[in-house]
């Protein structure tokens, strides 16, 4: 399964690469057009202003989307460096916590200090946003969040657990492909858990997905302490956690 993944997303990649910047030239065109228009329509042609700038906000959209292809095409090296991942854990919450806080959410963190390993910080940041604000998505007003992070033998584990609805069990094997999405239209790109899948497997871990019983999603990740050793198979999720 592991490598079906891999080269679908290979596959899926130089794809995206060749669209995502035969899009942009004429998008950004098409951007500065409508901005241009606007700025020389009359004032008192508000009907007109307020289309121009729709169209221009539509763009926008069009633009952020296309810059989430080439994210997810480029697929970066990560560059190893020796790390904490409780503190990254905190400054990631920090960063959020006003639209964990806007969202009417309360978000407990139960990490434990000191896991140093190697990786790329920037980049497992990026995963871990991807999958926070899913979290913050998918849980309604007065629900919990909780990021829990602790060492087994050879590992870092990170599970993000949330109060939401879950994911139907026969589309939770497509969630890491490239555009699936269960949020409503213009509400996702489909790309997060595609390029976070991405990202962990550069760093030679794992990341698993499952409903929790009473209600909500897990996300569990696992990375090897020393970022340069080759892990031939994707860690085993329960045994190890079952080493704490």
């Amino acid at each position: 399964h592991i490598a079906r993944q891999s080269e679908r997303l290979a596959t899926v990649g130089q794809m995206a690469a060749g669209i995502g910047h035969e899009i942009n030239n004429p998008l950004m065109n098409i951007m500065s057009l409508a901005s241009l228009i606007e700025k020389n329509t009359k004032e008192e042609d508000e009907q007109s202003r307020k289309d121009l700038r729709m169209l221009y906000k539509e763009g926008e959209r069009c633009a952020r989307v296309v810059q989430g292809i080439l994210s997810f095409a480029r697929k970066n090296q990560p560059e190893f460096r020796t790390f904490d991942m409780s503190s990254l854990l905190h400054d990631t919450a920090l960063l959020l916590h006003h639209r964990i806080d806007a969202a009417g959410l309360r978000l407990e963190l139960r990490v434990d200090s000191l896991l140093v390993m190697d990786g790329d910080m920037n980049q497992l940041q990026q995963v871990l946003v991807n999958v926070l604000l899913n979290a913050v998505q998918a849980t309604r007003p007065g629900g919990n969040i909780t990021i829990e992070a602790y060492k087994t033998e050879g590992f870092v584990h990170i599970e993000i657990t949330d109060s939401g609805a879950g994911i139907a069990e026969d589309i939770l094997s497509k969630v890491f492909d490239p555009f699936f999405t269960t949020k409503p239209e213009g509400g996702g790109t489909g790309l997060g858990l595609s390029v976070s899948y991405g990202i962990i497997k550069e760093h030679h871990g794992g990341i698993e997905l499952e409903n929790n019983e009473a209600a909500g999603l897990r996300v569990h990740i696992v990375l090897p302490l020393a970022g340069l050793i080759h892990v031939v198979n994707q860690p085993d999720f329960r045994e190890a956690a079952n080493d704490r």
